[in-house]
């Protein structure tokens, strides 16, 4: 709905007894009269998708923020602009169609090489099918200019451009529900090999100032494209954000090229109404599921789910929606659980060729018992997530993104078992030693604070000085050098299973720890540096050279000095 002529519009929210109550998309009513008129547009809200989405950054209705609006770290919402330019020409190529083809929803007629990092298909709506009457040849064309023509079954034609629409309540269709089958892989080893993620999986993280996970999954994780939602955080926060995400590189086929060219950014300030924070999620996952349907891998990232929360409350206040518990109205946790696991997923695509898609949702949530609102959406936010990155920035300091190991999880491990096997067929039972070893090395601290680590048994001893060097060799990781910023998981699985073969080992010598650390210090040492292998130097060489290690390892202790 558009209230006068003056204003940027809103959302009906609510229509009871002849009453409709419209949630302004702009809170500033100068201008606005008793009597003011109400135009309908006749749909629900909706975005636009189409090229052009990608390295732009929108509001929650995906308005564009302008070079102007961002330049300063405050950011500003009112603007009306449309949302992808109209003016801009792609150079369009046309798949395997062509005229007299026949053609449904969800086949890709098209592509256009929107940046240097990805190929924007161009599919067919959903739900629309005839028999192609034209097709536009290799040219560069405007996202509103016709590029193809159907013919429907009952003789009526239609003509669709490179731009479409889609309501951001309604999750767009897919073939099949796949089960979750491939990790998310981030070339970080507390990750990958810890606490995995599925493509298609839920995974919650808290937050806190400066935590480098979501830069970690969108710089380096096997994502084709990040889409990152600020439902209403600090506008010097935002402003920040931007300036970094436009500064950063990544390195594709030899070549530095900025991240933006696989991002788009959803910012929204604290300051932004609360109809436009509140759609900001819905936005971002619509945005996230087109890209998904071309057959790519897209990880939504939301920045935080309690703002979201905090401005749904607000709305139902205003609305005068029942509440319970902290304010928050009846349906949170089932619109929590509709949009977590409702829209992630690993899917068949609808449509020609056949392709699978995921869309990954990491949501940032606020630290437990930080107050009854935070304790609210988090447990709500866990219950429906598949992974839980719990960060403890001053009992982890040092390790990558201060995750705390003994408190995070993943319930992926299971569903990722045969993607594992199928490359490492001990990553199962190394993944579940490495588990154990600190978890029971966890239980002495207590008593290590009261008598010391000399009065634990030679074998207790072993598992607590093997623990100490997993915190500080194999899962702190340095993002400032080139051999470490990323680890591929064939590196991480042979660190991992090196640092084993000497935990295994030094226990069935019966060896104390004083001895081990005399006559196999050089092969400690070999354990603590092997992590500076340069992935760069290719797979081969790393691993030729990790098993040397492992060798020599199986050497020391069959003939100690």
């Amino acid at each position: 709905a558009v209230v006068s002529t003056q204003s940027t519009g809103g959302e009906v929210k609510k229509i009871e007894d002849g009453k409709t109550s419209i949630l302004m998309f702009d809170e500033n009513t100068v201008g606005l009269q008793v009597g003011e008129k109400v135009y309908r547009t006749f749909k629900p809200l909706c975005v636009e998708l189409g090229p052009g989405l990608i390295a732009s950054v929108f509001n929650g209705i995906q308005r564009p923020m302008e070079d102007s609006f961002y330049q300063d770290i405050h950011i500003s919402h009112k603007t009306s602009l449309p949302a992808l330019d109209r003016k801009k020409e792609w150079e369009f190529r046309p798949t395997r169609f062509k005229v007299g083809d026949y053609i449904t929803g969800g086949d890709i007629f098209g592509e256009v090489n929107e940046t240097a990092l990805f190929s924007h298909k161009i599919m067919l709506p959903p739900e629309k099918m005839g028999k192609i009457v034209f097709l536009a040849p290799c040219g560069f064309y405007t996202i509103i200019e016709t590029v193809i023509t159907i013919e429907t079954h009952n003789g009526k034609f239609m003509d669709f451009s490179m731009l479409q629409e889609w309501p951001v309540h309604k999750a767009r269709p897919c073939q099949t529900n796949e089960p979750l089958s491939r990790p998310l892989l981030t070339g970080h080893r507390v990750f990958d090999l810890g606490f995995p993620l599925a493509l298609g999986g839920v995974a919650a993280f808290n937050s806190f100032d400066q935590n480098p996970i979501h830069y970690i999954v969108s710089k380096y994780s096997n994502a084709d494209l990040v889409v990152h939602v600020c439902p209403g955080i600090r506008g010097t926060s935002v402003g920040t954000l931007i300036e970094d995400v436009r500064m950063t590189t990544v390195t594709y086929n030899g070549r530095d090229e900025p991240l933006m060219k696989k991002m788009c950014l959803i910012a929204n300030s604290d300051e932004f109404p609360i109809a436009i924070k509140e759609a900001s999620i819905f936005t971002g996952i619509t945005i996230a599921e087109y890209f998904r349907d071309m057959g790519s891998n897209v990880v939504v990232i939301v920045d935080t789910l309690t703002r979201w929360a905090l401005a749904l409350r607000e709305m139902s206040s205003v609305l005068e929606y029942p509440f319970v518990d902290g304010g928050f109205p009846t349906f949170l946790s089932s619109r929590v659980q509709s949009l977590l696991t409702g829209r992630a997923g690993d899917i068949s695509c609808v449509g020609a060729p056949s392709r699978q898609g995921t869309l990954t949702l990491l949501c940032s949530i606020p630290f437990h018992k930080s107050g009854e609102t935070e304790e609210i959406v988090a447990n709500i936010a866990l219950e429906n997530a598949g992974v839980y990155w719990e960060t403890n920035s001053n009992k982890w300091r040092g390790w990558c993104c201060a995750v705390d190991p003994l408190t995070s999880y993943s319930k992926y491990v299971d569903a990722l078992s045969q993607y594992y096997d199928t490359r490492f067929d001990d990553f199962c039972v190394l993944r579940s030693k490495l588990m154990d070893i600190l978890h029971e090395a966890d239980s002495f601290t207590r008593f290590i604070q009261m008598n010391g680590k000399n009065e634990l048994t030679a074998s207790q001893r072993v598992t607590y000085e093997v623990s100490s060097m997993i915190k500080e060799d194999l899962f702190w990781q340095n993002f400032f050098t080139l051999y470490d910023r990323f680890c591929p998981l064939y590196k991480s699985v042979w660190l991992l299973r090196n640092t084993l073969l000497f935990h295994d080992l030094a226990q069935k010598s019966k060896m104390k720890w004083e001895d081990i650390k005399s006559k196999l210090s050089e092969t400690i040492y070999q354990l603590e540096v092997m992590k500076f292998k340069d992935p760069s130097t290719g797979e081969e060489e790393v691993t030729r050279e990790l098993k040397q290690v492992y060798e020599r390892i199986s050497l020391a202790f069959r003939n100690p000095a």
